[in-house]
């Protein structure tokens, strides 16, 4: 674990090693990866340590069994699992994640032999009384406004399966060991039922998830670490970045850029010119536009018969990564415009004071909300494209 962030820097430079700017895998056969380069993780840094419980769904690249199969790479859903139980905080990844359903107003039932019934969502039909998982993780949203009770006992916290079944009326239920036998009925929804620990990928805090018993927060809460358990996994096509060469000199503020052709190049993102990082909201087959000139901290600069690179890798192992507890809609009585710096909605429960939402393939980022509107928007965050819907 506590090598797992240094273990992705190192892969993430032996890549870029192993393949050379034009594009070329040339250098890959020097570090021993001439079909198939180091396996990639991701890692992202918080402002603070969380101190409740969090899933996030992900996109994962499961790579192929065959290398030389260049086009059998598959999209995978994973579900990362922040648990806060108990004030100390711990990370999954897990292969499924099935909602709660309320069955009588009621979506878990609690009885006084130390059974917490769990109705649940299944619309794969993956459980039966015969075939269900051993343990399972409750996850989400239990209301405090009265009583903090349920969600210290359960939310973040892991159960053995003792059964699994359907009523009368054809609702599935899981059957959870409890050590509580008082008589309880929960009515929340936004709750999610884990199971399966992936194979695939697994998280860590970075530096470890426990420096000395009973410490909930210290360093390594400040960011995670997601690592792909595959060692060599992925084909050096998967690496290979766009890049193109200026078509002309152009000085240290322009916002737009012709080169020799765009192919291969996203509709937005960063570039590297030198070593002036730009970023771009578009392009045409020639040209680059919507420039930000000097990102990252870079210098803008005059440049001439130069290099275009892409900057970052065009998709990571690791991907799209979506809230699954937190959601709402949109209840403005007009259409969403691409300019609009407040949005209502039907509720902002659960969100906190400043963030960043995803409405479609947008990100945007607020400072402040009230019970039903976000204010302080910034349209298009984190390269995407301000949309209307």
């Amino acid at each position: 674990e506590f090598l797992a962030h240094a273990q992705l820097r190192i892969n993430d430079a032996l890549n870029r090693a192993a393949v050379s700017a034009d594009g070329s895998i040339n250098n890959s056969s020097t570090y021993g990866v001439s079909s198939s380069l180091f396996a990639r993780g991701t890692g992202l840094k918080m402002s603070g340590a969380v101190q409740e419980t969090e899933v996030l769904s992900f996109k994962y690249k499961q790579p192929a069994t065959d290398l030389t199969d260049e086009n059998a790479v598959t999209d995978e859903t994973k579900f990362l699992l922040h648990s806060y139980y108990n004030a100390s905080p711990t990370l999954k990844v897990f292969e499924n994640s099935l909602d709660v359903k309320a069955v009588s107003g009621n979506t878990m039932v609690q009885d006084a032999s130390g059974t917490l019934k769990v109705y649940i969502n299944d619309p794969d039909d993956t459980i039966s009384s015969t075939s269900f998982p051993t343990e399972v993780h409750l996850a989400g949203e239990f209301d405090t406004t009265t009583s903090t009770v349920n969600n210290l006992k359960y939310n973040g916290a892991k159960f053995s399966v003792s059964s699994a079944g359907t009523d009368a009326n054809g609702n599935k239920f899981l059957n959870l060991k409890s050590d509580s036998t008082s008589a309880i009925n929960i009515t929340d929804t936004k709750i999610k039922v884990l199971h399966t620990i992936s194979k695939d990928v697994d998280a860590y805090f970075e530096g470890g998830t426990d420096i000395f018993d009973n410490q909930t927060t210290h360093f390594g809460s400040k960011r995670i670490v997601l690592k792909e358990l595959n060692k060599h996994a992925y084909l050096n096509k998967d690496l290979m970045q766009p890049n193109t060469l200026l078509n002309g000199a152009i000085n240290n503020s322009v916002t737009t850029i012709t080169v020799d052709t765009t192919s291969g190049f996203p509709t937005s993102g960063k570039l590297l010119i030198g070593s002036e990082i730009i970023s771009y909201t578009g392009k045409t087959s020639t040209t680059f536009t919507g420039l930000t000139r000097g990102v990252t901290s870079s210098a803008a600069a005059a440049l001439d018969d130069a290099t275009v690179k892409f900057y970052d890798f065009t998709e990571s192992a690791f991907s799209n990564f979506k809230d699954k507890l937190r959601n709402t809609t949109s209840t403005d009585t007009t259409a969403f415009t691409n300019s609009q710096t407040t949005v209502t909605v039907a509720s902002t429960d659960g969100f906190p004071d400043t963030g960043t939402l995803l409405v479609g393939n947008e990100r945007i980022t607020y400072t402040g909300k009230t019970d039903t509107t976000f204010t302080g928007l910034t349209r298009a965050s984190d390269n995407t494209t301000a949309a209307a819907a």
